[in-house]
């Protein structure tokens, strides 16, 4: 069942757009430093840490832009990441995730 965001959620978001835009990637990587100090998060990324650490802030602060201009048509954001496949978070597996959170 669709969920409908309110105008006023809509308008929210929209507006982190510029700040998104000029400071996303590091805000992302700082996230990413964060949780890298946890080895148990970490070993849930199949790549080298260093290239990770390098090409995950980016990717993330580019879904989270793309989902913040186009919050009034989610629509065009799935076809957008389904032709292309490359999730941000499609380096991690999703069974280890599965486990990691049961642990945890």
């Amino acid at each position: 069942m669709p969920v409908f965001l309110s105008q006023t959620t809509i308008a929210s978001v929209k507006a982190t757009i510029p700040a998104l835009e000029a400071h996303g990637v590091t805000i992302t990587q700082q996230m990413y430093d964060r949780i890298f100090e946890d080895p148990a998060i970490r070993a849930l990324f199949d790549k080298p840490l260093h290239d990770v650490t390098r090409s995950q802030p980016v990717a993330l602060a580019n879904a989270i832009v793309a989902y913040a201009k186009n919050i009034d048509n989610l629509g065009r954001l799935q076809s957008l990441w389904s032709g292309s496949r490359k999730s941000t978070f499609a380096r991690v597996s999703c069974q280890r995730i599965t486990k990691w959170w049961r642990k945890h």
